[in-house]
């Protein structure tokens, strides 16, 4: 941009001189800048406001200009420039915005918003008035504002000019909602009658006044032969006064579906007709809605499980096992209804499982729908396992819909306890007297085995049995002790024991120091024995095994010298048959059995056969027996002897 300085300064002078005189003139200028501050007015609005005059169509039942421009002119008189400016309008009842200002742009700056001193700008407003029949006058006010000035006012008067037209009013009527009626099982009421209302507001008359219907979805007229248009009479409609009759339209429509969720049907009426010349008249709307309250499915619900599980008398079991487990849903709701998800509950922890033929799992989506009243029932099985102590479980079902609410249903089944018998035999030492052999110098035996059977004669298994032998020895001579490679302490574990089994615990002893008393010593033991679900049975059983003194003979020896010797078993530990050899000195009738742990004869194998003199040996097949400690006694005359074996599996 090209500036002209004062006195006449043209571009031929030199650089430096241009430089030296902007500075100057800057200072000066930002010298004078407060002195011309305190002597300027400030900025002083003033506005106009322009109206069109307004004219009557009759013809066209319009106005014009319709809608009409409301200009306002603003102008600074102050002596320096003002800030942004903003007009903001007033209008009166039935003038309202339009075009591009409406709803609501009430408040817009000027074309220029800031004003130099003497300076104009101006903003614009298009305003409509509804059709009326008589003469309306109205003041319009424009109120204009800036930051650094006073708020300015202007106004003007505007006439509208009455019309020679009819004006037609509709109004509708519909019912406030529809109620649903169980007893019916419908909504009422239903159908149900709407109204169109039309009177002539005008001052000249209506020809052709015609009512039209749009229905909302899902409603659909009742009887269906209606017509959505109709006249409205009487012909021609006369400006209406009051206590004249109200024209009017029906029809009678139903509300067809069941929803879910409450609904709100908009019916929408159109009315329109012609002026004296023929002229179509502008159509009118109204709208009036409807509530229709909405149908949530509810379903009624029952749990079907048998009052208990009794024992059966004749078996170790409850009865029914498996029992069933029924779920019986109905819908009881005017709507349908559907079933999402179905969990089945029950404690796992107490014996209950699901039966493999049951048709359902415990969780599944059976995407199940219901009309109204239909019923629906499902069906689980579902296993026990018998137990020893009485239960009373919680079988829970819930269903949930297809909006995810829970409907629970549950109830408590007893469950009987199974018969508990836990026997064991009497403790039996597998020999009762020890007897000190002085030609070897040691007892015979001298090792022998304390032992028990246990048998489960109830009707559910047993865990984790324990059985404890202790003993006790008064002599004070500290006679036996545990033979360490067959028994660790005093404890015995068998495990679980199943209905109707039996299980052997055993201890084995050796002799540990010779009775040095001259008379027999005797050393009791005691057994205690439980199981998890038993109480802890003490001092259930004794037993006593007497200790000769170590200066009596005992068992004779033999008075030959080469006696009958029972050998040691071959092989041994064995796991189906062994050989056992002996050598008798001379012919002699002999017995040789096999005996368990706790003296019970399991084989003969000779039984007082007689024998000539020399090498022999008899053979043992253990088929059929458990695995475990065995004693070969073998007897020729009056002697005794025994060995022990060990049959594994």
């Amino acid at each position: 941009m090209k500036h002209d300085s004062p006195g006449g300064l043209k571009g031929g002078r030199s650089a430096g001189f241009h430089i030296v005189l902007g500075v100057v003139i800057f200072v000066v200028c930002l010298a004078s800048v407060p002195v011309r501050a305190q002597g300027t007015p400030p900025p002083v609005l003033r506005c106009t406001l322009d109206v069109p005059v307004i004219a009557a169509d009759n013809a066209n039942v319009t106005y014009h200009p319709m809608p009409f421009p409301v200009t306002v002119t603003v102008t600074n008189e102050g002596g320096t420039r003002s800030d942004s400016v903003f007009a903001t309008i007033v209008l009166p009842p039935d003038l309202r915005l339009a075009d591009n200002d409406a709803p609501d742009g009430y408040t817009k700056a000027l074309t220029h918003p800031a004003l130099f001193p003497q300076q104009s700008s101006t903003a614009q407003y298009m305003v409509r008035h509804p059709p009326t029949t008589s003469e309306k006058q109205y003041t319009i006010e424009v109120r204009v504002e800036a930051a650094n000035a006073d708020t300015a006012l202007c106004e003007a008067e505007i006439i509208i000019p009455p019309l020679e037209s009819p004006i037609l009013a509709p109004r509708c009527y519909v019912p406030d909602a529809l109620e649903f009626d169980d007893a019916l099982d419908s909504y009422v009421p239903n159908p149900f009658t709407v109204r169109l209302t039309c009177v002539n507001n005008g001052n000249t008359p209506a020809y052709s006044v015609t009512g039209t219907i749009e229905l909302p979805p899902s409603v659909v007229f009742d009887p269906p032969e209606q017509q959505s248009s109709r006249r409205i009479y009487p012909t021609p409609l006369e400006k209406w006064r009051i206590g004249d009759p109200v024209p009017e339209l029906t029809w009678t429509v139903r509300w067809v579906p069941r929803l879910r969720d409450e609904a709100q049907p908009e019916f929408h009426f159109t009315v329109t007709g012609q002026d004296f010349q023929g002229n179509q008249l502008d159509s009118t709307e109204v709208r009036c809605a409807l509530r229709v309250p909405g149908l949530q499915p509810l379903f009624n619900g029952w749990i079907d499980i048998p009052d208990s599980l009794p024992r059966r008398s004749d078996t170790c079991d409850v009865w029914p096992n498996p029992f069933p487990v029924r779920l019986r849903l109905k819908n009881i709701s005017p709507q349908v209804g559907m079933i999402r998800r179905i969990v089945l509950y029950f404690p796992r922890s107490d014996g209950l499982s699901l039966n493999p033929a049951s048709r359902y799992p415990t969780d599944f989506d059976p995407e199940l729908t219901l009309d109204k009243g239909e019923e629906k029932t499902l069906e689980w099985l579902i296993d026990v396992e018998n137990r020893i102590t009485r239960r009373n479980v919680q079988i829970s079902v819930i269903a949930y819909d297809d909006e995810g609410n829970p409907m629970a249903h549950d109830d408590r089944l007893p469950i009987a306890c199974m018969r508990t018998e836990f026997r064991n035999t009497c403790l039996e030492p597998s020999s009762p007297v020890l007897r000190f052999d002085p030609v070897v110098g040691s007892y015979e035996p001298s090792n022998f085995v304390v032992g028990t059977w246990f048998y489960n004669r109830g009707c559910a298994t047993l865990h984790d049995i324990v059985a404890r032998l202790t003993w006790e020895d008064n002599s004070g001579l500290d006679l036996i002790e545990f033979d360490r490679d067959n028994t660790h302490d005093e404890y015995c574990a068998p495990g679980d024991l199943a209905a109707g089994d039996s299980v052997e615990c055993w201890w084995e002893f050796r002799v540990r120091n010779k009775n040095s008393s001259d008379i027999p010593q005797y050393v009791e033991f005691t057994l205690d024995y439980g199981a998890r679900e038993t109480p802890w049975f003490t001092n259930a059983c004794d037993a006593w095994v007497e200790i000769d003194p170590a200066g009596t003979t005992g068992i004779a020896a033999p008075s030959a010298p080469d006696a009958c010797v029972l050998h040691p078993a071959h092989p041994n530990p064995f796991t189906g048959a062994t050989s056992i050899p002996f050598e008798l000195d001379r012919a002699i009738p002999v017995t040789v059995t096999v005996v368990d742990a706790l003296g019970r004869e399991c084989r003969r194998l000779l039984d007082g056969e007689m024998r000539g003199a020399g090498a022999h040996a008899v053979p043992f097949n253990a088929a059929g027996l458990h695995a475990g400690v065995y004693f070969i006694r073998f007897v020729t005359g009056e002697a005794v002897q025994q060995q022990r074996v060990i049959l594994l599996k």
